[in-house]
């Protein structure tokens, strides 16, 4: 069976298969990863005002920490949440229920097998009441009439018919599920992990500079990479292990993050002006 697509929106609102947020660093790590940003940021620390909050090389430090750390723990289990795999798993079963429910079908049409089957548990599960009938056990008009009673509600939810409308509700929810858990921007999820690192540590840098970030490699006109891609470089070189390194030093996300910037500040997210702001929302 050919399902339609599913509604762009629908999907983009649905949750994505990936790992929840909930890790920690070591004490070493943690001293490790300070020490290297505060190196960093502290010539580019500047006083004023960031969402309504004094900026600082605290908040700054809590912000790219948390991003770190995050970006390590996904990386790390992030064949926990292959989603390439899911997909293919997730196309198999429901090709699978697909044939299971045509040949349930094939069950409940043909009358005379799908009473076969109705009477064949029926017997089985009268073994037991014959049983306590061989043995002198009484059983009133009533009471039989319930066992056989009960037994028919038991075979009814696990019949032919049954089953095969269950599958085809369970088959709904793995259809969308297969088209939802590759649905997203970005190549792959190592993709969707690195974009959210620069995002976070471009929110950081504004946390700490009271300005948003550009993001430029050296090319004929510009001989240096700016500040903020200078921090990428850091993180990529001097935090990160080798197997959680980016090849070009994040460089590619990074100009990323900050063209999404540009699009979701607010009007005004700056000023010059150190004092605190009342109904801000620093982080």
């Amino acid at each position: 069976m050919v399902r339609p697509k599913t509604d762009f929106e629908y999907l983009a609102s649905l949750r994505q298969f990936e790992p929840d947020v909930g890790f920690s660093l070591s004490d070493a790590q943690e001293r490790h990863i300070n020490d290297v940003l505060a190196t960093f940021i502290a010539p580019h620390v500047r006083s004023a005002q960031f969402l309504g909050h004094e900026t600082s090389q605290q908040r700054f430090l809590k912000t790219a920490r948390y991003a770190i750390a995050g970006y390590m723990w996904q990386r790390n289990i992030e064949s926990q949440f292959d989603r390439r795999r899911a997909k293919e798993l997730l196309s198999a079963t429901s090709d699978a229920i697909e044939a299971a429910r045509v040949k349930l079908d094939e069950i409940v049409r043909w009358r005379e097998l799908s009473n076969y089957l109705r009477h064949l548990h029926r017997d089985a599960m009268s073994k037991g009441r014959k049983k306590l009938e061989s043995e002198g056990k009484e059983f009133s008009l009533a009471e039989m009439l319930e066992k056989e009673s009960r037994i028919d509600r038991i075979y009814s939810a696990l019949s032919p018919a049954q089953v095969g409308l269950r599958l085809l509700r369970l088959e709904a929810v793995i259809a969308v599920a297969a088209e939802r858990v590759t649905f997203g921007w970005g190549d792959a999820q190592r993709d969707e992990i690195a974009q959210l690192l620069t995002d976070e540590l471009a929110y950081a840098w504004m946390s700490a500079t009271g300005k948003p970030p550009t993001c430029s490699r050296p090319n004929l006109r510009l001989k240096h990479f700016s500040p903020f891609a200078l921090l990428l470089v850091t993180v990529n070189a001097e935090i990160l292990d080798d197997h959680h390194r980016s090849p070009n030093d994040f460089l590619e996300y990074g100009i990323k993050s900050v063209r999404r910037i540009k699009e979701r500040l607010p009007p005004a997210p700056f000023s010059d002006d150190p004092s605190p702001k009342a109904g801000g929302n620093g982080r």
